[in-house]
């Protein structure tokens, strides 16, 4: 948890560990702690030290990770059932995806440990296939609220739809981009796979 105010060494130790009793054992990129955004404020000078510049730091240090994925939705010939094939990011840090047949399933270690969403961005590029419903593609959008792109058919004769996309998460702070994935959505009515 971050270091709350009224700051003081007492709360430093305890965020980031050991038993010094001295601030300059706590610089940024130092052995205790991380230099990350959030820690900014933190001199990585030991002389250049202040309580007040431990203000929300944290010794937490975000991942993100995302990876391939294949969503697929299919029913036989015949069905009048509606097809969905949907990848969604929550701004909790959590993935899934959903389908008419499966409804929603987590995807485990999928997109974030430790991030608050309103610090990371998301990008979907069309690479081939139906345009997908959701956020405009080609655009980054916040993920300070759920991002989910579907591709969805009434169609009733047999048929595939497809859509690939390349999917990249980036930091809000400075925009590096920290992963990427491939992400096919299928919807098919015919023969089961």
């Amino acid at each position: 948890m971050p270091v709350t105010a009224p700051v003081s060494l007492t709360k430093v130790k305890a965020e980031f560990g050991g038993v010094a009793n001295n601030l300059k054992a706590y610089n940024r990129g130092g052995a205790r702690v991380p230099n990350i955004a959030a820690n900014n404020a933190i001199s990585t000078d030991p002389n250049s030290l202040r309580l007040s510049q431990f203000l929300n730091a944290t010794n937490v240090v975000a991942t993100v990770q995302i990876t391939d994925q294949l969503v697929f939705d299919n029913r036989e010939s015949g069905s009048f059932a509606t097809l969905n094939a949907n990848y969604t990011l929550n701004s909790n840090g959590t993935a899934q995806y959903s389908t008419s047949q499966f409804g929603g399933v987590s995807i485990p270690n999928e997109w974030g440990t430790g991030v608050t969403g309103s610090n990371f961005e998301v990008r979907a590029v069309l690479i081939a296939g139906t345009t997908p419903t959701g956020p405009a593609l080609n655009t980054w959008h916040s993920l300070s609220v759920q991002r989910q792109w579907s591709l969805v058919s009434d169609i009733t004769v047999d048929h595939v739809l497809e859509t690939y996309l390349t999917v990249s998460i980036r930091r809000v702070s400075d925009q590096v981009v920290v992963d990427t994935a491939q992400i096919a959505l299928e919807v098919r009515r015919g023969a089961p796979l």
